[in-house]
């Protein structure tokens, strides 16, 4: 049971990011802030924008993601909460698709624990349903 309970912390901290404010940014990639932190972006019009909740490198590397380089425009939607840009995709020339960064449903980052206990449980009772249907 304790396994649980650790492993299920990490979405009460994302519990409320859905809550927050949506955002849509568009801006040049200036300087990143570690090598999980955020961004921050030259924003026309805003100035300097940090976005959190990048991810860890070995996720965009399993996804065969390449992080943007300096100076390259990216847009990356998501939302403000608790005074914090929390990133939920990224998106700049040469992907085809927006790079998702969280689940739309939870908020939990796709690269976490907890997400892939969230979604084992989910499988288990879809299975349980079919079993007594």
């Amino acid at each position: 049971m304790l396994v649980v309970a650790v492993l299920l912390a990490p979405m009460c901290a994302f519990a409320g990011v859905l809550d927050g404010t949506p955002f849509n940014y568009t801006g040049t990639v200036e300087e990143y802030l570690g090598t999980a932190g955020g961004m921050v972006l030259a924003v026309e019009g805003t100035g300097d924008v940090t976005v959190y909740g990048l991810g860890p490198m070995w996720f965009w590397e399993a996804n065969s993601v390449a992080r943007p380089d300096i100076g390259v425009s990216v847009t990356v939607t998501g939302y403000t909460y608790n005074d914090r840009n929390i990133a939920f995709s990224v998106q700049y020339e040469g992907l085809a698709n927006p790079f998702f960064l969280r689940n739309a449903e939870t908020g939990l980052p796709l690269w976490s624990k907890a997400q892939s206990f969230m979604h084992s449980q989910q499988k288990h009772q879809h299975h349980e349903g079919q079993a007594t249907e």
